[in-house]
């Protein structure tokens, strides 16, 4: 609601739209959005000083449910989804642990280049895991689907509550995943 009635620089221009798609049926392409550079820079971390985000503890949870994350699109295709799938991790996110996880996957891309506004238009659906691009993805009206497959606590994770409010689905692992993109043929 805050967004909403007061703006936000990041969110504005998806609210000032005049034409809003709603319905993304004919859009092909799943999205899958990662929030985890803490666990899986894109640098070389040297000191404890350098982490992004403080606790081991937090890292730790992030890591986990990376790991978990990894096995999305591998599970898609061995239960028979072919849509294109495209991978984006944070900018600040290696690309390298999503390319491992998806090699020898037909139709599967992981980038982060350009605007996330421009894979919008071209995606049916949008997993993630208390990632604000969904935030995003909910006002350019595609189904959110969010992941949780640990508890984690908010804080330091962000608050699921928020996240929930912008998700169209909750699931708490794979089998649930599958069954949810099953709805939303």
């Amino acid at each position: 609601d805050q967004i909403i009635k007061l703006g936000n620089p990041r969110f504005d221009k998806y609210l000032l739209k005049k034409e809003k798609n709603s319905s993304h049926k004919n859009q092909n392409t799943i999205l899958i959005c990662s929030r985890f550079a803490s666990a899986n820079p894109n640098k070389i971390i040297k000191t404890e000083l350098d982490k992004r985000d403080s606790s081991k503890a937090y890292i730790d949870d992030c890591l986990k449910v990376l790991n978990i994350m990894l096995r999305i699109p591998r599970f898609l295709r061995e239960n028979g989804i072919n849509n294109q799938i495209l991978i984006r991790p944070h900018p600040s996110e290696s690309l390298k642990i999503w390319e491992e996880a998806s090699k020898g996957l037909e139709n599967v891309k992981v980038e982060f280049k350009g605007s996330i506004n421009s894979l919008f238009s071209t995606s049916s659906v949008l997993i993630h895991n208390r990632c604000t691009t969904s935030i995003e993805g909910f006002l350019n009206q595609i189904p959110i689907i969010s992941f949780e497959p640990i508890y984690l606590n908010s804080p330091p994770h962000p608050d699921i509550e928020l996240f929930n409010s912008f998700s169209n689905f909750q699931c708490q692992n794979l089998n649930q995943l599958m069954k949810t993109l099953d709805t939303l043929k």
